[in-house]
């Protein structure tokens, strides 16, 4: 155990090919999460390497291998497609399927050999343990389809909720992926913060009215995204400080977060105390029967 969790051991596996990486990586950041932030797995999680295309098939073929009704992932799929054809993002936990894929595409040739892809792999695969984590222990990852039928209906206060409830998963997988990556020596991603937020330039109309338009609204969208990802690490920085994995628990057992208590932890944390004893004083309040009979 105490090898896995040292900066020399992971680098092991240099040499041995991508696939005897990944596996290293995998142990690496599974023992890491568990010593650093108490995060453990239920069971183990499928971690596949392909590259964007392959993944679309892959996806593809599962959906298409669904019963008739189950529609979701199908649904999401189409997201999905848009997703992975552009994005360049290193790898994706997908609930549905209960898998990692990694995608060694975005990563480049021979990031196997390479420490900065590698130390940007350990960094993704322990991100996306952590979401499959809360999907396992606290069954929290919320359904794309009600998700959907949320957006249809135009329904405020639900997809408030369910935005902060990403924000928070979002935040939980950044800081306990710090916390790893601390661990076993590799620099943490650097966190967004709301400067990012205030300087988002991810689309840029190239100075075309209709373009400049679109472009501004998308980022708005990716500049509240950021927003999400900033209060969210802050949020779960503080509930893990405040009583480690286990008060981690207690957030997802007393949903929904407000948006002011995302915002401002100890918000929550008010909240969650009064219903916390409340909870512990029910018990006591229920007197036994004193029938005679």
């Amino acid at each position: 155990m105490l090898a896995l969790l040292s900066a020399a051991a992971c680098g092991e596996a240099k040499g041995a090919g991508p696939d005897r990486v990944l596996e290293h990586t995998y142990a690496t950041a599974v023992a890491a999460l568990d010593a650093a932030a108490g995060i453990r797995l239920e069971h183990t999680v499928p971690v596949v390497l392909l590259t964007r295309q392959e993944a679309l098939e892959r996806r593809r073929t599962f959906a298409a291998g669904l019963a008739q009704g189950a529609g979701a992932t199908r649904s999401v799929d189409q997201l999905v497609d848009v997703f992975l054809s552009g994005g360049n993002f290193v790898g994706k936990y997908f609930p549905d399927e209960h898998v990692v894929y990694v995608f060694k595409d975005v990563l480049g040739d021979d990031w196997y050999e390479a420490p900065r892809e590698s130390q940007e792999l350990f960094s993704t695969v322990t991100h996306e343990l952590v979401h499959a984590h809360d999907d396992q222990v606290y069954d929290v990852i919320p359904d794309p389809l009600e998700v959907l039928a949320r957006l249809a209906a135009d329904d405020a206060s639900q997809l408030e909720s369910q935005a902060v409830l990403m924000a928070i998963l979002e935040g939980h997988a950044t800081w306990a992926t710090e916390l790893a990556c601390q661990k076993v020596g590799h620099p943490a991603p650097r966190p967004l913060t709301m400067e990012d937020v205030r300087n988002v330039d991810a689309f840029d109309g190239d100075g075309q009215p209709l373009l400049d338009g679109l472009a501004a609204a998308g980022n708005v969208i990716v500049g509240l995204k950021y927003l999400q990802y900033v209060q969210g690490r802050e949020f779960c920085r503080r509930a893990m400080t405040f009583g480690g994995e286990p008060f981690m628990r207690e957030v997802f057992t007393h949903l929904p977060v407000s948006r002011e208590e995302l915002a401002d932890f100890d918000l929550f944390k008010l909240r969650w105390a009064a219903q916390k004893e409340a909870e512990l004083d029910a018990p006591s309040q229920a007197k036994p029967s004193e029938s005679g009979g």
